[in-house]
């Protein structure tokens, strides 16, 4: 990574770490894989009561959704017609819902830490509040697999998208909202 590209690392990480603070915000998330049956749709809530990140899909047979709090680092996770099921700390959100990491992305397991599965290879500005970092994933012996796109709006301080884990993940229908509600 050259000097540029780490200053405007810097830059984005000092944004970023204000993302609780921002406006709450609602919006659909479209992963597409490869194949038709590999398309999902997500709508999901982000910095709402009390800094809740929330992501919910109906589907025709099946419901699923869940719910962090930044606070108590707690996740409830709520499947069809299933007792709710409650984590505690060690759940984290990027390997089970990257839908909500988009919306606090220092939760993407990108940043260097000792358990990232995704390692940034260099950071560029896009237009004036974007970001756009290609990132690299990590093999289990530490090899990298091809370079991917993770575009982060520092304003809302969300990834507007980004290709992980081989799926293409696109923030649609982007609202900001005092008082959000989901259903």
């Amino acid at each position: 990574m050259s000097d540029t590209d780490f200053s405007l690392l810097v830059e984005l990480v000092g944004l970023l770490r204000e993302a609780d603070e921002r406006p709450g915000i609602k919006a659909t998330v479209e992963i597409k894989g490869s194949g038709h049956a590999n398309f999902k749709t997500y709508i999901v809530e982000a910095r709402v009561e009390e800094s809740t990140y929330r992501t919910v899909r109906n589907d025709d047979w099946s419901k699923f959704e869940i719910v962090y709090q930044t606070g108590t680092r707690q996740t409830l996770i709520i499947e069809a017609n299933d007792s709710p099921v409650i984590r505690d700390d060690e759940w984290r959100i990027p390997v089970a819902t990257p839908e909500l990491a988009m919306f606090r992305p220092l939760d993407l397991p990108i940043w260097g830490g000792p358990t990232d599965t995704h390692k940034i290879i260099s950071v560029a500005r896009g237009n004036e509040n974007e970001f756009i970092l290609e990132i690299t994933m990590l093999g289990p012996d530490g090899d990298s697999d091809g370079s991917y796109e993770v575009v982060v709006d520092s304003q809302l301080c969300y990834v507007t998208r980004m290709t992980w884990n081989y799926k293409n993940y696109t923030v649609k229908n982007l609202e900001i909202v005092e008082n959000p509600i989901l259903y």
